[in-house]
Formats: C-alpha cells, structure tokens, sequence
C-alpha cells in the first residue's frame, strides 16, 4: 500500500499574462515531482499589474500533500513572490 505525505518547495515564474513559465522544485519528495510539477505548471494566477501595467513575478511556493494508490490531496500552505525581471528568471 502506497502512502506518501510530506511538503514539495517549488519556485516559480510567472509571466504577465498570469501562466506558469517556469517551475523549479528546490525540496521534498522526489517521488512527487513530476505530479506537482505538471500540476503547478497548468495553474493560473491572476496577474500582477502594479499601476494598471501586467508583470511577470517569482515565487516560492510551498506545497503539503497526502497521496495513496486512489487519490492525492494537497493543499498549498506557504507562498511569497516578487517581480522578477523575465519570466525565465527560474532556472529549469
């Protein structure tokens, strides 16, 4: 019986529009990553538009998860950004 729980790190960017650019996973479970990965990456964010103008941003964002063999659940528990100076600030 497969039972996996812990917390993945991702930092992110974000382009202007408010779609994933970017993903890096800096810690946790590495037999999460790829679920997570591709998880974050088909997110929407709203987009950052200081002064009516839309940026890209970077982030850290914390990820707690429970997976078993029928289903995952998680539950984002920690976040911070800033504006970045190109989507592709993340390294991959």
């Amino acid at each position: 019986m497969l039972h996996i729980k812990g917390t993945v790190v991702f930092l992110l960017s974000v382009d202007s529009e408010g779609n994933v650019a970017r993903v890096k996973m800096l810690s946790g479970s590495p037999l999460m990553f790829g679920v997570k990965m591709e998880s974050v990456r088909q997110w929407k964010f709203r987009p950052y538009a200081p002064k009516g103008v839309k940026k890209a941003f970077c982030g850290h964002l914390a990820i707690q998860f429970e997976a078993n063999e029928h289903s995952v659940k998680y539950e984002i528990v920690a976040k911070t950004s800033g504006v970045c100076q190109s989507p592709t600030a993340v390294p991959e």
